[in-house]
C-alpha cells in the first residue's frame, strides 16, 4: 500500500479545496444537475478557477463557475465554494485514466484523476 500512496504522490493530481459557508460574487451559471458535473464542465474551461454549488438553490442555478477575476469570497450558508487545484506547470494536462482503487482504501479514495506522466521534480 505505500507503494502505491507513493506512486500517487509523484503523479500530477488535480483537486478540489472545499470551503463550506462562502461563495464568490461573480460567476457564470452553468447548468450542472451534480457537483460532479459542475466541476466537470470546470475543469474543461482553461480559465476556470473554481465553482459554488448550492444545492438548494432552483434546477440550472446550483452550479457557478469562476475564473480569476470573480472576485472576493463572502459567506453564504447554503453554498460550498470548491477552488481548483489544477496540476502545475511541469506537470501538463495529458490523457486522463479514472483510477478507482479495490479493497479498504476504496472507501477513502473513490475516484481521481491520474495523470498519464510523471511530475518533473
Amino acid at each position: 500500500m505505500v507503494g502505491v500512496l507513493l506512486a500517487m504522490h509523484q503523479m500530477c493530481i488535480e483537486r478540489w479545496d472545499r470551503v463550506p459557508g462562502m461563495k464568490k460574487p461573480r460567476g457564470t451559471t452553468h447548468a450542472a444537475v451534480s457537483l460532479a458535473a459542475c466541476q466537470s464542465s470546470c475543469v474543461n474551461v482553461a480559465a476556470c478557477t473554481g465553482v459554488d454549488w448550492n444545492p438548494s438553490a432552483a434546477t440550472g442555478t446550483k452550479c457557478t463557475q469562476h475564473t480569476a477575476a470573480s472576485g472576493t469570497a463572502a459567506v453564504d450558508a447554503n453554498v460550498d465554494q470548491y477552488t481548483l487545484m489544477r496540476p502545475t506547470a511541469t506537470c501538463p494536462s495529458r490523457k486522463q485514466t479514472r483510477l478507482s482503487l479495490g479493497s479498504s482504501f476504496s472507501r477513502y479514495v473513490h475516484d481521481m484523476i491520474i495523470y498519464d506522466n510523471d511530475c518533473a521534480d
